[in-house]
């Protein structure tokens, strides 16, 4: 190979590589495949984790809101609705919903 050709290869080389483009010429080397995968499917979840979860969660909303919104936050609550005052309500409304389907689905 000439100088010429060996300096344009160099060249054309480095300016690949910067530019994240570099081809690796070497042969790759497979990794071992597996002959079967196995797909472990997890165990569905009742409702009852799901109900017990949502009502944990909205007895502690519940108990975060009355710290928040106490006398020392009134200002802030004045100024108008925040996201959070908003997200509050609506997650109120539904988890009122939620425990009279509850309570009417039982009785």
């Amino acid at each position: 190979m000439k100088l010429r050709n060996s300096c344009a290869l160099a060249a054309g080389a480095l300016f690949l590589t910067t530019a994240g483009l570099a081809v690796v010429s070497a042969p790759a080397v497979a990794a071992p495949v597996p002959a079967t995968t196995v797909a472990a499917a997890s165990a569905p979840q009742s409702s009852r984790d799901f109900q017990r979860g949502y009502e944990n969660g909205y007895l502690a909303g519940w108990r975060e809101a009355r710290k928040e919104c106490s006398p020392l936050g009134t200002e802030l609550y004045k100024l108008g609705d925040s996201d959070y005052a908003r997200g509050f309500d609506k997650g109120f409304r539904q988890g009122h919903a939620a425990g009279i389907r509850k309570f009417c689905k039982y009785y």
